[in-house]
């Protein structure tokens, strides 16, 4: 309750420059700047009625988003962000709580996932409009992991016990609990084999490394808070096997493949942005020469190579997705690019690293 109340009477105005990293780095607790950023994010979801949008911008009227500023990725990485503020104070449960539950309902909106009726193949589906049903692990591969962290760091079962709706109109809703969720990806990425195995597409003919990272990160956090499973355990291993043999371009030894095109079934390389580069590594261990210990690594060895963030926020990511307190080990990767682009330039303007984390 006491965080909560700093954070809603938090100053409005910070001196701090705006893009920067001034005032997030301290070893310990949480900073006038991470107060802030967690105003801001009560704010964007229980601060206002479930119904409003104010904040989430131009996305929220878009019926075919398909672009990095869509609503599902906008509240992932706020969700995500959440999760790791909690590890800095885990006492104050209550903020933590009250925004990721409200993150999650806001992902089970429609107005999120009614893009799928922008896909001619979707529509044909005997599915639709189930958003997870079919393909579509840009959607679902998120809302798992999202499931499953907030599962992680409240203790609510909510979701995992009682289940969530889907809802289309008042006459076609969907339910799902997080383990008949994580069935229905699994399910499909079982029939994905090849050069692709265990992986599942997106929009609907590519099969991108980063959305099926946020999946199999999805298996591995209910392993973690639910005992083994075999049939996700044997995913991610073909996962990591797909994205170690298939992950490096042969355009060189800077250069990665952003996804799989079902039709004409091939690789598909990205180029040397330093972003998608640096997030591609993060998520899934690529290649021998770079393997960390275990696909929790996830994100934040994005973050720690690109944007400099102390290790002592980086390294309670592991701790989420295995349950332990162990960091991150280090591992020598592939020398990037110097050059960022996108938000990475605005975020930090220096070279990448050597380094995982």
């Amino acid at each position: 309750l006491l965080l909560l109340l700093l954070v809603v009477a938090a100053a409005s105005a910070l001196q701090f420059s705006a893009n920067s990293l001034e005032g997030t780095t301290s070893a310990v607790g949480l900073s006038q700047k991470h107060l802030a950023v967690l105003r801001y994010f009560a704010q964007l979801t229980f601060l206002q009625p479930r119904a409003a949008w104010h904040g989430w911008g131009p996305a929220t009227n878009d019926t075919s988003c398909d672009s990095n500023t869509c609503l599902r990725y906008q509240i992932s990485a706020l969700a995500y962000a959440t999760a790791l503020a909690a590890t800095r104070t885990p006492a104050h449960q209550d903020l933590y709580q009250a925004i990721f539950k409200d993150a999650v309902m806001r992902m089970l909106d429609r107005r999120v996932w009614q893009y799928v009726q922008s896909f001619s193949e979707f529509r044909r589906q005997p599915t639709f409009p189930d958003p997870v049903a079919h393909k579509n692990i840009m959607y679902s591969g998120h809302l798992a992991q999202m499931l499953l962290l907030y599962e992680r760091v409240t203790n609510d079962t909510t979701f995992a016990e009682q289940g969530f709706d889907l809802i289309w109109n008042s006459t076609v809703r969907f339910h799902y609990t997080t383990s008949l969720l994580l069935d229905t990806i699994a399910q499909q990425m079982e029939q994905q084999h090849g050069r692709a195995e265990a992986g599942l597409a997106c929009e609907p003919d590519s099969i991108f490394i980063i959305c099926n990272s946020f999946a199999h990160n999805a298996f591995a956090l209910q392993q973690t808070l639910h005992g083994p499973n075999p049939r996700y355990a044997r995913l991610q291993q073909a996962w990591q096997h797909t994205v170690a043999t298939h992950g490096r371009s042969a355009l060189g030894s800077s250069f990665f493949n952003l996804d799989y095109l079902l039709f004409p079934g091939v690789w598909e390389p990205v180029a040397r942005s330093v972003c998608f580069l640096s997030l591609f590594l993060a998520c899934v261990p690529f290649s021998r020469a770079c393997q960390p210990q275990d696909l929790a690594h996830s994100h934040l060895l994005f973050f720690c190579s690109q944007m400099k963030a102390p290790a002592a926020t980086v390294g309670r990511w592991p701790g989420l997705l295995r349950g332990g307190s162990a960091g991150l080990s280090r591992a020598t990767c592939p020398t990037f690019p110097s050059r960022a682009t996108s938000f990475c330039a605005r975020a930090h303007s220096g070279g990448a690293g050597r380094e995982c984390g």
